[in-house]
């Protein structure tokens, strides 16, 4: 996601499978939380940018489903609200809530391996 952002540095600060009780066929996220440095219009000094990324695996559909939250905190732009630690509380909440109450509703959303003609390493 960094490289996609044309994130000039990057750090992972923590990756973790939740420990969310899931029942099967639903996938258990795996958790990251990072800080990406994204120069932006063209300016100098990058922004900070926190990355808080929720990793849903669907290995028998092949595919991943992915949710992210990109929260300002350090911005050279006068339109662009940075982010005070204070508010990142409910920032964070709102979205591991997000991500304890995903579900898949309807898995033939996804092409699956056969219909694709792709064989796919699972871990």
């Amino acid at each position: 996601m960094a490289h996609d952002n044309d994130a000039v540095d990057s750090k992972v600060e923590s990756v973790v499978k939740a420990q969310v009780d899931r029942i099967a066929p639903q996938p258990s996220p795996y958790l990251l939380k990072g800080t990406q440095f994204v120069p932006k219009f063209n300016r100098p000094i990058p922004d900070q940018v926190e990355i808080l990324m929720a990793l849903f695996r669907v290995p028998h559909k092949g595919t991943d489903v992915v949710l992210t939250v990109n929260v300002p905190t350090r911005t050279q732009n006068p339109e662009t609200k940075a982010i005070k630690m204070e508010e990142w509380e409910p920032i964070t909440q709102a979205f591991y809530k997000a991500v304890e109450t995903f579900q898949i509703v309807d898995f033939d959303l996804f092409a699956s391996e056969a219909y694709l003609g792709i064989e796919f390493d699972h871990p």
